[in-house]
């Protein structure tokens, strides 16, 4: 799992040693406060956050007064504490200030002034963020009692850089409910974390749910080799991301590492299917393609894909349904897991063998119980010929138990529970609901990842006709340059949110809240600047 495990940590600062006392804590930069409710604000840290933003206000109006556009530097302020920094931050903007109205500055001190005055902005802005967060137990006029968070791998570290205030400390389990204020540190090894995105877009991750990113490192990869599975496209995708890899804009370079990776994608599967923009390599290939234009249209070849996406798609649903059990457990919420989100894996599980049985029956209700023929997909994709009387005998009434369990189980635990029909009757309307809905739910998902199979087809009917053009020789492989560039642009970009679509809508719904709240710590550092603390030693 790559949510880390937090501890919560107690620390007690003497009011005199405040200043100090913070730039201690910013300076280990794995601090999170805690803001549980029966913790308040206290008056010296609102003076001191006051003070930090009316110096960010300065700084800030006298920019936009200018207009100005210096290069941004990254600027180091020294202080001892963190009351100290915000008069220093203070004295030194008003020095800027008297300075930038002298007429005979010359353009580069100018622009070196009013980069500074960017840095001095932001770092009084960070402060005003950070002592804002800051709540304290109620408690001695003399001293400050925080609460917070850090990892609990690097509590040692915390422990004996705050050793003069540390109190205690507790380790916070996973596997509990609630957790109403316990932030989620998100870790993952740099490959996985490029796609970190794709689940924080739909909120962060609760500290007792398991996050779904590795999950997604592995099968969007998987998803876009399929729908764009070429040797030589992929190859293009890969020498772009080389070249975006190291720009200096952080969102190419993001966009480079990325397509580094479906890129590789593209080229593994188009390996397997044998194909080098649109040309068949001289090797027998692991997997078919659907061939239009040397081999004329090969229905075989097109149901094989569309039954890998049926399949792929199951075993992603699958896995989605299986992480919602786990946050379940993890949450300690058992009816739930047990009375709504296992039956309804069960009927997933049994539900897509029971519909490819009455499929293989020509639909007939009557059939599909006494009919020999191969059950589809078992036998066509897997080579195992299974009856569909056999099929839908042994799924038929796992089936019915699956959506008799989702019909009334929450309502038998309810009103054993309250003994009370009245307040039941809320939970077996939620049955009604999810009976009836998710046989649907399923079906509709389960359908959606035919376009695997379907964007594979579409793009090997580019790839042939691309292929087509080389055999007019010079001039073919002059119009085949411009035409696979154009290919790899819409093709690429299509396959890309088709990709977000199975990942985002299909399957995260199936067990993601994201209403858990990121780890922040208090700081000392930014983009634009660097805050350098002298500490007196510790006694």
């Amino acid at each position: 799992m790559a949510i880390a495990q937090l501890s919560r940590v107690t620390l007690l600062c003497p009011r005199a040693d405040l200043g100090p006392f913070l730039s201690r804590l910013c300076d280990t930069g794995i601090f999170h406060p805690a803001e549980r409710s029966g913790l308040v604000q206290d008056t010296q840290l609102v003076l001191l956050s006051s003070r930090a933003h009316a110096v960010y206000s300065d700084a800030n109006l006298l920019l936009q007064a200018r207009k100005s556009e210096a290069p941004p530097t990254v600027a180091n302020f020294e202080s001892t504490s963190m009351a100290d920094l915000v008069e220093r931050l203070a004295a030194r903007t008003s020095r800027i200030s008297d300075e930038l109205r002298n007429p005979d500055v010359d353009p580069v001190a100018k622009a070196q002034l009013e980069s500074e005055l960017r840095s001095i902005r932001d770092a009084a802005l960070t402060v005003f963020k950070d002592t804002s967060r800051i709540r304290v137990r109620p408690g001695p006029r003399r001293f400050l009692i925080l609460e917070g968070f850090v990892p609990t791998s690097k509590l040692p570290l915390f422990k004996e850089t705050m050793r003069p205030n540390f109190l205690s400390s507790e380790p916070i389990p996973r596997r509990q409910p609630g957790v109403p204020y316990v932030p989620s540190l998100v870790v993952n090894p740099r490959v996985v974390s490029l796609f970190e995105g794709i689940t924080l877009s739909l909120g962060v991750p609760k500290y007792n749910e398991v996050d779904p990113t590795p999950v997604v490192a592995f099968v969007f990869p998987l998803f876009f080799g399929i729908m764009f599975s070429d040797v030589g496209r992929g190859l293009l995708l890969f020498v772009a991301g080389l070249g975006l890899r190291n720009n200096r804009r952080d969102d190419f370079r993001y966009l480079g590492r990325l397509l580094l990776v479906l890129g590789s994608a593209s080229m593994i599967v188009g390996a397997l299917r044998g194909l080098f923009f649109g040309v068949f390599l001289p090797y027998t290939p692991l997997l078919p393609s659907p061939s239009f234009l040397v081999q004329g249209p090969s229905i075989q070849t097109v149901t094989f894909w569309l039954e890998v996406g049926i399949a792929v798609g199951t075993i992603h649903l699958s896995a989605g349904y299986v992480l919602a059990i786990i946050n379940r457990f993890l949450s300690k919420d058992y009816p739930e897991a047990f009375l709504s989100y296992l039956p309804t894996l069960v009927l997933y599980a049994s539900a897509i063998p029971f519909v490819l049985a009455l499929v293989g029956s020509g639909l007939s209700w009557e059939g599909v119980f006494t009919s020999t023929q191969p059950t589809p997909f078992f036998s066509t994709l897997l080579g195992v010929m299974v009856p569909v009387s056999s099929v839908a005998g042994f799924t038929f009434p796992i089936l019915i138990a699956s959506l008799v369990v989702l019909l009334l189980g929450r309502f038998v635990n309810s009103l054993y529970s309250t003994r009370s029909l009245r307040r039941s009757a809320p939970s077996l309307k939620d049955g009604v609901a999810d009976s009836l809905v998710r046989p649907a739910e399923i079906f509709v998902h389960t359908i959606s990842y035919i376009r695997l199979g379907i964007l594979l087809v579409v793009e090997s009917v580019f790839g042939e006709l691309l292929a087509q053009l080389l055999a007019l020789g010079l001039l073919g492989v002059v119009l085949a340059i411009p035409g696979n560039i154009a290919v790899v642009s819409i093709m690429a970009f299509i396959v890309y949110l088709q990709d977000l679509r199975l990942n985002v809508y299909e399957w995260f719904s199936k067990f993601y809240s994201g209403v858990g709240r990121p780890f922040a710590p208090l700081v000392s550092r930014g983009a634009s600047f660097n805050l350098s603390w002298s500490f007196a030693a510790a006694p």
